[in-house]
């Protein structure tokens, strides 16, 4: 039972026999009623928006799983939470009922919701059945994964297309028998810079892969993967400042030789996609050194 097991089955059974146990042996009837529903419906705005669990990482490169785990609560049309990382057994939201400042209690097993507001602000909330160990924490917006997690996704595409267009380049002008862009050393800058590119694209797979491996398989986290973990960090601060470096180069450059309106945005779009990645590599602690984690 020391384990989320498949699909939650067993935090649903423990909140089954809790249930249960209490209500055979301690019934009481429950308490508290629905508030005023103008003043419910600011609350679920105020609870809405991204969480992070106190209970995992925070100072080494795992926090990165925040990046995908983030919890989202939202508000449905009439103006209830939805929580689904609190969802019931059968997998579907439950229906909160605020019965009193910010606290709800779901409508079908009584379980409770509480949050605790500080600034005028929602900061963290909990429910019954994780509340003695696990707090949900608001994350601030330059973590939240709401929009981070696209942006990333969006950043590395533009490096890997950037990527991608070298050697399609390269083949179209051979194909057409077209004489090279460029000559000498600004030829032998641009290289550096799509050769970074794929250095980064092959960086990022270096990651996906780690993470891959450690988690299908628990056992290659004691050891089997450090060679792979090392050399990623040490790779880390060479390809995401190297990046940024780069694309501000392409990016003067274009202007300076004035080339074409499509150049000069791209050019743009990936300087802004060199910050984004290198923003989440400076805040999930991608660069750094060392497996203790």
């Amino acid at each position: 039972m020391n384990s989320s097991g498949r699909n939650s089955a067993p935090r649903f059974l423990r909140e089954s026999l809790l249930q249960q146990f209490a209500d055979r042996y301690f019934p009481a009837p429950l308490q508290g009623q629905p508030i005023d529903p103008k003043v419910a419906r600011q609350h679920a705005q105020m609870l809405a928006g991204s969480y992070a669990n106190s209970r995992g990482f925070a100072t080494n490169f795992m926090t990165l799983l925040d990046l995908v785990s983030q919890e989202k609560v939202g508000v449905d049309g009439d103006g209830h939470i939805v929580v689904p990382g609190a969802a019931n057994s059968a997998g579907q939201p439950r229906t909160w009922i605020e019965v009193a400042p910010f606290v709800w209690r779901d409508r079908d097993s009584g379980m409770q919701l509480a949050a605790k507001v500080e600034n005028g602000k929602v900061a963290k909330w909990s429910f019954d059945t994780v509340s003695p160990f696990m707090m949900m924490l608001r994350v601030p917006w330059y973590r939240d994964s709401a929009w981070l997690f696209p942006a990333l996704l969006g950043a590395l595409g533009i490096v890997f297309l950037s990527a991608v267009a070298w050697p399609a380049g390269a083949i179209a002008r051979r194909r057409f028998k077209a004489e090279k862009r460029y000559t000498g050393a600004r030829l032998r800058n641009q290289r550096i810079l799509h050769g970074w590119q794929w250095l980064t694209v092959l960086w990022v797979g270096g990651w996906a892969t780690w993470f891959i491996l450690a988690f299908g398989n628990l056992s290659m986290l004691s050891g089997p993967l450090d060679p792979l973990l090392l050399t990623l960090q040490v790779l880390s601060p060479f390809v995401l400042f190297g990046l940024l470096l780069l694309a501000g180069w392409n990016l003067l450059t274009a202007w300076r030789e004035k080339r074409g309106w499509f150049a000069k945005v791209w050019s743009v779009l990936l300087v802004l996609a060199a910050v984004i990645v290198l923003w989440v590599g400076l805040a999930f602690h991608l660069i750094g050194f060392g497996t203790n984690y």
